[in-house]
């Protein structure tokens, strides 16, 4: 971005606030003709109006000295910030902001739509990673960010965002978190990271937070805040570079744990509900296995242990959670019977 153009959130705030004095100008020079001509308030706005716009009307009334001075007055508060509004609409239109104004209009409409979303604090490297990851599993997702060239690069991959410092209860509750299901906090600063969960938390008891921390004594001090994961990129990054040397097929898998696009296979965990057929029956008698080619390799029961690798003959119930490896087309088919809007 060139630095002769000026941001275009910062002339919307400038344009917000210029005709918000516009505003407050029409209404002071209507109220101001009442209290010193005793004016109606039709012809004390209509006069109002008229003077701003120097449209050249004849006045209303004559006017007495006060109201004489009052107007002089008017004209050179009202004129200068029209011709000021005139400007900012003029320059926006020169750098072509007016089109992005308006789309960014529709996109906080989007962000207020959303619920059961994943708010992803950050767009540097882990966040932007993050953030391909959930549009993998094709997540509703909206991204807090301030830097000026990141915000960028978000509108031109029509990414939804929200403009401001995350760690501002304001910034939060606007990416509509009071609606969100989870929260990852990907921003280097492990001080703001511990700030972010405790104020997430408060905000919102009942929300997922992923927080990334640096050190051991950080991820204790951000779980302590409310996060309910705490991940060291550091430490995965280098526990995979030994991996890669010692292991390399083991590697292999953990890349199709993130969702191998090669294979189409990944790994997945799935709530069974309330009205799916699956719920009271055998896992050797769903088809899991023999029609939608998925395997189940844990069993997570509300209250009991993960169960790794469970027997044909366990009893699937509502609520419980299965940890399973399809591919994408098998594993989304399941998330549906799971969910009771498909039969078998």
């Amino acid at each position: 971005m060139s630095s002769s153009h000026t941001h275009p959130d910062h002339l919307e705030r400038r344009l917000r606030t210029a005709i918000g004095v516009l505003i407050l100008v029409i209404a002071g020079g209507t109220a101001g003709y009442m209290a010193l001509e005793s004016w109606t308030i039709l012809d004390a706005l209509y006069m109002t109006v008229t003077t701003i716009t120097t449209v050249g009307f004849r006045e209303v009334h004559d006017l007495g000295s006060p109201g004489r001075v009052f107007t002089m007055v008017l004209i050179v508060v009202g004129v200068g910030s029209t011709l000021y509004i005139l400007g900012l609409f003029f320059q926006m239109f020169l750098e072509g902001h007016i089109r992005g104004v308006l789309g960014r209009r529709k996109m906080r409409k989007e962000v207020r739509d959303l619920h059961d979303h994943y708010i992803v604090c950050g767009y540097g490297r882990v966040g932007r990673q993050v953030v391909q990851e959930l549009q993998k599993r094709k997540a509703d997702l909206v991204v807090i960010e301030n830097r000026p060239n990141l915000i960028d690069e978000l509108a031109q991959q029509n990414v939804l965002y929200v403009p401001g410092d995350s760690t501002s209860d304001e910034t939060l509750l606007a990416a509509g978190i009071e609606r969100a299901k989870g929260l990852v906090i990907a921003i280097p600063g492990e001080a703001d990271n511990a700030f972010i969960a405790l104020s997430a938390r408060q905000l919102t008891p009942r929300l997922i937070i992923t927080a990334r921390a640096d050190s051991p004594l950080a991820r204790s001090k951000i779980l302590r805040a409310g996060a309910n994961q705490v991940i060291c990129p550091h430490e995965i990054g280098g526990t995979r570079m030994a991996l890669s040397m010692l292991s390399p097929n083991v590697v292999d898998f953990m890349r199709i744990m993130a969702g191998d696009e090669e294979t189409g296979l990944r790994f997945e965990e799935i709530e069974i509900g309330a009205g799916s057929q699956l719920a009271g029956r055998l896992l050797k008698d769903t088809p899991l296995r023999a029609e939608l080619d998925v395997m189940v390799v844990g069993i997570k029961t509300p209250g009991r242990p993960l169960v790794y690798n469970p027997r044909s003959d366990t009893i699937l119930e509502s609520k419980d959670i299965l940890i399973v490896i399809g591919r994408t087309a098998n594993l989304e088919r399941l998330q549906e019977l799971a969910a009771g809007s498909l039969t078998n």
